[in-house]
């Protein structure tokens, strides 16, 4: 029918145990890094910017738009700066 818009639904089953197995996963690569002769906040780096691609690819391939209003981008930025540098700088210093 023209004007129907047909929308992919992710089964709620998969939208809980994907976050888990990545959280749990997630632990396990912390301390590989902590081991590695790459500095730690280089090598999350890197990890954040892949995964923010791959959540831009998904979002573009769910048909989702990823613009924010201009008031929540200073929102956004300090939340990224104390998730990246407040948890994982403190476990990297000595």
């Amino acid at each position: 029918m023209p004007g129907d818009k047909t929308t992919r639904r992710i089964p709620t089953w998969l939208l809980f145990l994907a976050p888990v197995a990545i959280w749990a996963s997630t632990w396990h690569v912390i301390l590989y890094q902590l081991a590695s002769p790459v500095p730690a906040l280089t090598s999350v780096g890197w990890r954040f910017l892949i995964s923010a691609a791959l959540l831009a690819a998904f979002a573009r391939w769910q048909g989702q738009s990823l613009k924010l209003p201009l008031q929540a981008h200073g929102f956004a930025m300090a939340t990224g700066v104390i998730q990246y540098a407040g948890n994982y700088w403190s476990i990297t210093c000595e």
